[in-house]
Order: C-alpha cells, then sequence, then structure tokens
C-alpha cells in the first residue's frame, strides 16, 4: 500500500522527489525483508530451543523411570520373587 502511495505521489513532483521516492521505497523494500529474515532467525531459534528443552525433559524422565524400577525392585517381597522365578524356569525346561 505504502510502495504505490509513494508510486502515485512521486508522478505529480519532479525528478529530485521521485529520486528520493524511489530510495524510500527500496530502504521500506529492504528494511521488509530484513525483519522478514530476522522473524525467521527468531522462529528458528525457538525451534531450537524447544528441542533442547524436550531434550532436557527426556533426560529427568529416564532418571525418574530408572528411580521408579529401583524402587520397585526394593518393593518385592524376595520369597514370592523365588517362587515365581522357579516357575518360570521350570516353564522352560
Amino acid at each position: 500500500k505504502i510502495k504505490s502511495w509513494l508510486e502515485a505521489f512521486s508522478r505529480k513532483r519532479n525528478t529530485k522527489v521521485n529520486n528520493l521516492l524511489k530510495y524510500q521505497v527500496e530502504k521500506c523494500d529492504e528494511l521488509v525483508r530484513k525483519t522478514e529474515s530476522l522473524y525467521h532467525l527468531s522462529e528458528s531459534r525457538i525451534q531450537f530451543d524447544s528441542i533442547k528443552y524436550n531434550k532436557k525433559n527426556s533426560k529427568i524422565i529416564f532418571w525418574f523411570v530408572i528411580i521408579q524400577i529401583i524402587l520397585a525392585v526394593l518393593a518385592i517381597d524376595i520369597q514370592k520373587w523365588k517362587i515365581w522365578l522357579n516357575w518360570v524356569v521350570n516353564f522352560f525346561n
């Protein structure tokens, strides 16, 4: 919209104003390109930070699983475990 307004305005003025307006249009286009590239760059950073965050959470969950397994082993009644283990060994023999 700005570009079309500037171009319509430039038709009514002299060459100096026309050159100035073309320069301003070029600068506006350059600003738009830089803004878009910064936007895409920040979007990539957000995705990278999200991946790092998920990796950190995966490590934490892994350690919670290990702790849960250790607690489950500690809660097992050894006598019942031996009976069950003997049944499994006999089943495969």
